[in-house]
């Protein structure tokens, strides 16, 4: 409900599979929890290919306010992922675990922990991903 609170109710178009569509071409999906569904992947279409860096700041919005960076890395796939760590996050999925038993959601990391993918090998993106955990 906050996510409807915040954003508006879904509209039709999610590009991701099971998730919701929200204004502002961002797809949801919702996982759940003790205190109820948590949005645990996002993906920002920001509709046209954009430099990296105003991705970047398109999707700073749905970050926690808490968000510290961590560190970064570059992937098999040749993208950068940044990971970030939030309290709040922490505390927002305290005691759940993915559905059908597949673990906590941050697994191995540190609760709280979350990634960002805007850079894949190049200079512009038109879509940008932020999930719980560390699993591009």
């Amino acid at each position: 409900m906050s996510w409807v609170g915040a954003r508006g109710n879904p509209v039709p178009g999610a590009v991701l599979t099971g998730a919701e569509r929200f204004p502002g071409n961002i797809d949801v999906l919702f996982g759940p929890t003790p205190s109820g569904p948590r949005a645990f992947h996002l993906e920002v279409y920001v509709g046209r290919e954009i430099p990296v860096a105003d991705a970047r700041a398109t999707a700073r919005m749905l970050h926690p306010p808490d968000a510290q960076p961590v560190g970064t890395y570059t992937a098999q796939a040749g993208q950068t992922v940044e990971i970030f760590r939030s309290a709040r996050l922490a505390q927002a999925f305290e005691g759940a675990e993915l559905p059908l038993r597949l673990g906590p959601y941050f697994g191995d990391e540190p609760p709280g922990t979350y990634t960002q993918i805007a850079e894949r090998e190049g200079p512009t993106t038109s879509v940008v991903v932020l999930a719980v955990g560390n699993n591009p």
